[in-house]
């Protein structure tokens, strides 16, 4: 969120991109800097925070499973998507000309 804010200049509701046109303001030698600096430190952080959520049974036996479907949820909750596919269908509206995503 750090570099987000420091090229958007807001943290929510980013102004770096305009209809035809990029602020480049933001983006200086300083700023590739420090995101090559976060790049070499951050693995040393995400590999202490992996392995403590891997080892801690109480987050496993609270996420595991949780946001789970099978065909019979995809079928009747009219699922599409990545979610669909991910159950095992293989349909993809994005292949079909008849069925456009507009039919949404």
């Amino acid at each position: 969120m750090e570099f987000y804010e420091r090229v958007s200049g807001a943290r929510m509701h980013a102004a770096f991109y305009r209809p035809n046109d990029i602020d480049w303001t933001g983006l200086n030698h300083q700023f590739f800097l420090d995101v090559a600096l976060f790049s070499r430190d951050c693995f040393k952080s995400l590999t202490e925070i992996f392995t403590v959520l891997a080892t801690n049974n109480i987050w496993k036996s609270r996420l595991v499973g949780v946001g789970s479907v099978n065909l019979n949820d995809v079928i009747s909750y009219a699922i599409s998507g990545p979610v669909v596919r991910s159950v095992g269908v293989k349909k993809d509206i994005r292949l079909y000309n008849s069925e456009t995503y507009a039919s949404y």
